[in-house]
């Protein structure tokens, strides 16, 4: 799914499909840089765009939206004033909403942002594996597969797990 909700006419189609673009790599930029306690936050699943004529709405459905709203308890409003600044569009005419997502790590993306955070913490490769598909097994019944590649345990030889 693209998560974009608008209409457009042929020759504004581009420029609403880059502004939606950079919306989304601006809102993940901005958590990024802005989550102090990286280690507990399990990221963004994703970022829906419902666009009208004159107002932009954006919601970002996160798995843990407490920990955002703890961090930084005007950093919501300061990223819609950044962002409001940066597309030229009022305050009033936009707006950003945050979701708490049910299962978490039911959404491919935390899981991922997950697994790389383990990995980044120097965590077995193995433990790294069997827990995601331990946490995607409490969720739902629909299964995962997962597959890590590179020099693991930090071996000379690359391989594929």
């Amino acid at each position: 799914k693209h998560y974009s909700y608008w209409f457009a006419q042929n020759k504004n189609y581009p420029q609403l499909l880059e502004w939606d673009r950079e919306i989304r790599d601006f809102v993940e930029r901005y958590i990024q840089k802005n989550v102090k306690n990286v280690s507990n936050y399990g990221g963004i699943g994703h970022i829906e765009i419902r666009r009208k004529t004159d107002l932009v709405q954006i919601n970002i459905h996160t798995g843990f939206p407490d920990l955002l709203i703890e961090e930084q308890s005007l950093g919501i409003s300061q990223m819609k004033i950044d962002l409001g600044k940066k597309l030229g569009l009022k305050s009033q005419n936009l707006r950003v909403n945050l979701i708490s997502v049910t299962q978490p790590y039911g959404e491919p993306k935390i899981l991922a942002e997950h697994v790389a955070l383990q990995l980044r913490n120097r965590v077995p490769f193995r433990r790294t594996m069997k827990k995601a598909i331990e946490l995607i097994g409490r969720t739902t019944d629909r299964g995962i597969k997962i597959q890590i590649a590179g020099r693991l345990n930090g071996s000379e030889m690359a391989r594929v797990e």
